[in-house]
């Protein structure tokens, strides 16, 4: 896991002022000489946080870097360091790759692990000069993942007043494999977050009404490019008619003229034909929480 709270350059830091964190309770009036006596909060500011994974088809990429395909994407680690500077609290998260033959768990998410799509893991298998993969290999590692991100998010929720954090207001979110990993780990893991970033993300689906059950459920941003990968493609509107059916809050922008990969600056267009940026969405819904 890798945090953001601070900007930092060689042998030079940015020191933020964090006020109003509560650390504890004391009593007060203890004399009765000037009311009765009394608790009072010793409290600091508790900041958002926002919870993200990098993309790479569970393959590659890391928690410090994700950027594919000549730098188009602008890395989770990108995004942790812009939000940080926006005063938010920002983990990018390290998980499991399926290269790495990981434990998927016992509580498994994935409903037709025979069905996953991979057509974007068989291209990236390649480019690293891998054996051909099982569909098991594949839901394993997806599993994996999503174990990982939701064990990241429990954590931070765990660990808030360590961090500065409002345990109440935790985000979780990715780009690729990691926003499909932060759907599964909320939605089909629990794990506690408020909302959900899903860039270029989505759900097996068998798995959206399984998993996507009602309108008390996080809220979901989800970003699809106009070229997208054909499964982002063909599931998004799958999800959002999930999410229709139960009243669950969930906004869709398409990225036009894009493909899977990029950038934080690209426009982004709404189902009423509002243009807007990627970035600009992401902090305008980490904002309405």
């Amino acid at each position: 896991m890798k945090m953001t709270t601070m900007g930092r350059s060689a042998k030079r830091y940015e020191v933020r002022l964090t006020s109003n964190v509560r650390f504890g309770a004391a009593g007060i009036h203890v004399s009765g000489e000037y009311g009765a006596p009394a608790t009072r909060d010793l409290a600091a500011e508790a900041r958002p946080a926002v919870v993200l994974a990098f993309g790479g088809a569970y393959h590659r990429g890391s928690k410090e870097d994700d950027s594919f395909e000549d730098g188009r994407n602008t890395p989770i680690a990108e995004y942790c360091r812009l939000l940080a500077g926006r005063g938010f609290v920002c983990f990018s998260l390290g998980y499991r790759l399926t290269s790495e033959d990981p434990d998927p768990g016992p509580n498994r998410v994935l409903i037709d692990p025979e069905g996953v799509s991979r057509s974007r893991v068989d291209h990236v298998r390649k480019l690293l000069g891998l054996g051909p993969a099982t569909n098991r290999m594949i839901a394993d590692g997806m599993e994996a993942a999503a174990v990982d991100v939701a064990t990241g998010a429990r954590f931070v929720h765990d660990n808030a007043a360590r961090f500065g954090v409002d345990s109440d207001r935790i985000t979780a979110g990715g780009f690729s494999a990691g926003g499909t990993s932060a759907l599964y780990a909320v939605l089909g893991h629990g794990a506690p977050a408020n909302g959900i970033i899903a860039l270029s993300g989505r759900m097996e689906a068998p798995d959206i009404p399984r998993h996507m059950r009602d309108g008390s459920q996080p809220p979901i941003l989800q970003f699809v490019a106009e070229n997208d990968l054909e499964h982002v493609a063909r599931l998004t509107p799958i999800m959002q008619a999930r999410s229709a059916e139960i009243g669950l809050r969930h906004r869709v922008f398409r990225v036009p003229r894009a493909g899977h990969f990029y950038p934080k600056s690209a426009e982004v267009v709404d189902a009423d034909g509002r243009t807007s940026t990627v970035e600009a969405e992401i902090v305008a819904f980490l904002g309405s929480f």
